[in-house]
């Protein structure tokens, strides 16, 4: 057992190494891009490379796990394409998030077996449980990342969802003040950026898309795919009817924002009847039974000594 850990064990550090020799190799074609890139940015003044459209820099890490997800990659595959998905509204959008996403998937369905193979406890087991230690390990390391993701969406999608009818009450202060759709997503995104990041990366990038030359409709389709949410769904829905058949966008936008804060209350009210229900299991398992100790313990230790004798 001792030999197939210190063999396992080597070859992980061979991987690693391997890996990390990999991604910090010297690639000529790649020097000269960051050369051009350096250039090209040196003449860009500040406030234009701060936000979405700031150069972010993969770290050591990140190439290693880049590396470890493999050499080619068809992000136009429908499984790749369900992740890049979900990346994009986890708000990871740079090209390398799909591959250190997969890289840590193969990395921690094997650094968590080795973990377990370096455990004292496991090398007690027989080798059937054994097998099924690893074999649960290698499950977990390839299931953590998914979960951990999924975790990131929904919490961003929650910050979307708070924020948005608040930025829908200034969005129509901006049209009535005679600004185009466009502009005044762009003047809430800027307002939005300490308080809610989330909602103005969003908004931002539909007004890069719109300035890039995307029709409306379509940067609006597109702000719906990135968050996922039911409500943005319906936000852009009732943009384009109303962009298509020239109603008034501010009364709109008005009686949706209100329509949301009624749904949001109404989830809050329907979290708030949910509690009791919820805080019966805890309170049923070390609640009561601790008020009982503390309330009946002096009596019965009493009637126990009373009937010893004591």
């Amino acid at each position: 057992m001792l030999l197939v850990t210190t063999l396992l064990s080597f070859c992980a550090a061979a991987a690693l190494v391997l890996a990390l020799a990999a991604a910090l190799e010297r690639d000529p074609m790649r020097e000269r891009l960051a050369r051009l890139r350096a250039l090209a940015t040196a003449t860009i003044r500040p406030e234009e490379a701060r936000g979405i459209l700031a150069d972010e820099r993969t770290s050591v890490a990140g190439r290693a796990l880049s590396a470890l997800a493999g050499a080619e990659l068809d992000p136009t595959s429908p499984g790749l394409a369900k992740v890049r998905q979900r990346l994009v509204q986890a708000g990871h959008r740079r090209p390398a998030a799909l591959r250190i996403y997969l890289g840590s998937r193969v990395a921690l369905a094997a650094a968590l077996p080795l973990l377990v193979l370096n455990t004292p406890a496991a090398h007690g087991l027989d080798p059937l449980r054994f097998a099924l230690a690893l074999g649960l390990a290698c499950a977990i390391g390839l299931v953590l990342p998914s979960f951990l993701l999924d975790l990131r969406v929904r919490a961003r999608q929650r910050q979307i969802e708070l924020g948005l009818p608040d930025a829908l009450d200034l969005l129509v202060v901006c049209i009535e003040a005679g600004l185009g759709l466009t502009a005044s997503i762009a003047r809430v995104a800027q307002q939005y950026v300490r308080s809610n990041p989330a909602l103005a990366e969003e908004f931002e990038l539909v007004a890069l898309e719109s300035h890039a030359g995307k029709s409306n409709v379509e940067s609006l389709r597109g702000l719906s795919r990135r968050t996922g949410l039911v409500e943005v769904g319906s936000l852009v829905a009732m943009l384009i009817q109303t962009e298509r058949f020239g109603t008034s966008v501010a009364d709109a936008l008005r009686v949706h924002s209100d329509s949301m804060r009624s749904r949001r209350m109404q989830r809050a009210e329907e979290g708030a009847a949910k509690a009791p229900i919820k805080m019966l299991f805890p309170a049923a398992l070390f609640i009561f039974p601790a008020t009982l100790i503390v309330i009946a313990g002096p009596g019965v230790i009493r009637l126990m000594a009373t009937l010893t004798g004591g």
